[in-house]
């Protein structure tokens, strides 16, 4: 059975119309929403959930300070990227590294007040360094060492380096993207997998270094 408008309104005047308890929810409800978004935007700038050791303005990649290569025995290199914690609070640096196809990693080192340890940068002490507080706005060195045990198995495409930190939460991983190298044109170097060969992930280029024969005067 039918039931028209102007019925209800009969029995109900105030039937369809929004109550004042609803519409103070509603008010309610989007003040939490407003204040969870700025929150959790602070709390991403100030690094309390993911530490910010990456520029944001530099589309979070980060660029090698220096490298250099082994060629005599088992080949290998190291390579050195520097960390800066962009956040408002202490970051605990607890290790960083990875191995992968074709290159294994053997050894980590942070850089002290005194510079690297060893007197061989190819042929590294045991990984030192660790743990490190990084104060906001510090700023430390990071260098892996690296075996190359296959050539043609290194990946071309890209490969992070993971540092790993505690934060008041647990531990977290934090994949930090060298900047591409870039080769010009009168260089001696190879394209990978249709890539330019003049740009290519870090990994790839510091195999080119080793496995491939040396540039002219070098």
């Amino acid at each position: 059975m039918y039931v028209g408008d102007d019925v209800w309104a009969e029995l109900d005047p105030a039937s369809g119309g929004i109550s004042p308890c609803t519409v103070r929810r509603f008010f309610v409800a989007a003040a939490v929403v407003a204040v969870l978004a700025v929150g959790g935007t602070w709390a991403w700038d100030a690094g309390l959930l993911i530490p910010r050791l990456a520029d944001p303005d530099d589309y979070g990649m980060v660029s090698p300070t220096e490298w250099g290569t082994r060629r005599a025995g088992t080949p290998g290199f190291y390579y050195d990227i520097d960390l800066v914690n962009h956040g408002d609070r202490e970051v605990k640096l607890v290790g960083a590294g990875r191995s992968g196809p074709g290159l294994k990693l053997t050894a980590v080192q942070l850089e002290t007040a005194q510079g690297w340890s060893g007197t061989e940068k190819t042929n590294p002490p045991p990984s030192l360094g660790f743990p490190h507080v990084l104060a906001p706005g510090a700023s430390t060195g990071l260098r892996l060492y690296y075996a190359v045990t296959d050539c043609a198995a290194v990946s071309s495409g890209e490969w992070p380096v993971p540092v790993r930190a505690e934060q008041w939460w647990g531990e977290v991983t934090v994949s930090l993207r060298p900047r591409p190298e870039t080769d010009d044109a009168s260089s001696f170097s190879v394209s990978h997998d249709g890539r330019s060969a003049y740009s290519v992930e870090w990994q790839r280029h510091m195999a080119d270094e080793v496995c491939l024969p040396s540039k002219e005067g070098s």
